[in-house]
């Protein structure tokens, strides 16, 4: 069964199971689940959360390189909500930077799983006085010599400072310029 985005919907038990050890970062069952069923990856709990979406929100790193590992897509948005509104439709990245997931934005960065940064990442992490997520993938593109995936790397700092100074995140705009 999909969901109106075509994406898989969770809708027994055995898929739940795939959330579930996403959260609570249980590496050996998601190698299990997804040896199992490899459509689990995808499959959407009632927020639209992919497994590897929970797994970077409850800041799990074992879960979050097994599903990388397995192959999950860390394009795919979805996205649980405060009252402030902060996390809809993010993608993984992005939910790291924004959440201060350090761990796991580190892993997302590694080489072996070329995920694309998107500005959104850095300016709405900057925006939040994320300064370490800032940091972060800051000297990961630097060190790689990538952009972001949607713009310069000057049109993404010249937004993340503007956005950090408007939000009086004085640490953050000492940092990009730098």
């Amino acid at each position: 069964m999909t969901n109106s985005s075509g994406q898989p919907n969770a809708n027994s038990v055995h898929d739940h199971l795939i959330h579930a050890a996403s959260s609570a970062g249980d590496a050996a069952a998601i190698t299990t689940l997804v040896a199992d069923s490899p459509t689990d990856l995808e499959l959407r709990d009632p927020d639209s959360c992919t497994p590897l979406l929970l797994a970077v929100y409850a800041n799990k790193p074992d879960a979050v390189r097994a599903l990388l590992a397995a192959g999950a897509d860390s394009s795919s948005k979805g996205g649980r909500v405060g009252n402030s509104g902060v996390g809809r439709d993010c993608d993984a990245i992005t939910t790291a930077a924004l959440f201060g997931c350090e761990e796991v934005l580190k892993i997302l960065l590694e080489e072996e799983w070329n995920v694309e940064v998107t500005t959104r990442a850095f300016v709405d992490a900057a925006g939040l006085g994320r300064y370490k997520s800032v940091r972060t993938i800051l000297k990961r593109l630097q060190e790689k010599g990538k952009s972001f995936s949607d713009a310069s790397p000057l049109e993404g700092i010249r937004a993340a400072i503007e956005k950090a100074a408007r939000c009086w995140h004085d640490q953050t705009v000492h940092l990009l310029f730098a």
